[in-house]
């Protein structure tokens, strides 16, 4: 039988800043996929060529797929805004609290400190039950900064309006 070549956006399935997890550490996302299906990925720009019999290109199709899945559930993002005056509360002594709340809910979290307004964007990048935690997380600290400035009530009324 000759070989066949299927080709598809890949930028289609996944944001190309994720990439390189699609790919792999020195590429063993793309070698186990060629060995385990007998075919060829190349990766040309924001196209995916798969070279090889038609079934095994039809299964190694399914296991780019099933990749491309992991992948995009992996890194969720999700963006809000909290008050400016919070977020030297939030990232703590040297950065102690944030990365605390990161190792905590395993996530990725940017702060725009570069923004000059009254509300910060941040970003939280990981699965859903590790945003979820992360945000829990930052509500619960900011929380906690009624305690030493002002009314809890007031602080927390705050946080309600944001999330």
């Amino acid at each position: 039988m000759a070989s066949q070549i299927l080709t598809f956006k890949i930028t289609d399935f996944l944001d190309i800043s994720l990439m390189g997890k699609f790919i792999g550490e020195k590429g063993c996302n793309i070698t186990k996929i060629e060995k385990e299906n007998d075919v060829c990925l190349d990766i040309l720009g924001e196209m995916l060529k798969i070279t090889g019999q038609y079934w095994n290109i039809k299964q190694a199709l399914l296991d780019v797929r099933s990749l491309l899945t992991a992948i995009r559930n992996e890194n969720n993002r999700f963006s809000t805004k909290i008050p400016s005056k919070y977020v030297g509360f939030i990232i703590g002594k040297n950065g102690a609290k944030i990365n605390e709340i990161k190792t905590t809910a395993n996530v990725n979290i940017e702060i725009d400190k570069e923004n000059e307004t009254d509300y910060i964007p941040i970003v939280i990048v990981g699965n859903y039950n590790q945003i979820l935690t992360a945000v829990r997380l930052i509500r619960d600290h900011l929380s906690s900064f009624g305690k030493h400035k002002r009314g809890k009530q007031q602080i927390l009324e705050e946080v309600e309006e944001i999330w």
